[in-house]
């Protein structure tokens, strides 16, 4: 099967950056809320969503399988949309927990589902130059948006 690589990159770079996005400015949502959570407490949210990031693996791959990458990949978007309206509904620990626990699973939905596509759109001879190019891209942009991410909370706060 052939397809679109900038599809797949672009898949792989909108799950990485919009993760990052979220992810920066988290800890500081956290500990800035009416609640004033402590820096623990934005820890283990960290590392609910880091287990969401990697645990789903053992799964995923059977999903890919079962549906095909490009609906595991649509199924991870629409995750992503549930944790921001999520994360925006409030400002409580259930709200920021849940919230990254599913971006963490959107995320791996997405980049797991979008390297599988991007290896199935080259032939083995340019299996360097394409992954080059797809890491330019996705960490290029991931990096902006992660540095982006401060700017936007320090301009418009968490709840805007």
């Amino acid at each position: 099967m052939k397809c679109d690589v900038m599809l797949a990159i672009a898949v792989a770079t909108l799950a990485h950056t919009t993760m990052l996005l979220l992810m920066g400015p988290v800890t500081l949502a956290i500990q800035e809320c009416e609640m004033e959570y402590s820096f623990t407490t934005a820890a283990y949210v960290l590392m609910a969503h880091f287990l969401m990031m990697f645990s789903p693996t053992f799964v995923t791959g059977g999903l890919m399988t079962r549906f095909g990458p490009f609906k595991v990949s649509v199924a991870g978007g629409v995750i992503f949309a549930g944790a921001m309206v999520i994360m925006l509904w409030g400002q409580v620990l259930w709200n920021f927990t849940a919230g990254m626990m599913l971006v963490g699973l959107a995320w791996n939905f997405l980049f797991s589902s979008a390297t599988v596509l991007l290896t199935s759109c080259y032939e083995p001879c340019d299996a360097i130059r394409v992954q080059g190019i797809n890491d330019v891209f996705i960490f290029g942009l991931a990096g902006c948006g992660s540095f982006s991410s401060g700017f936007i909370y320090a301009e418009y706060g968490w709840s805007s």
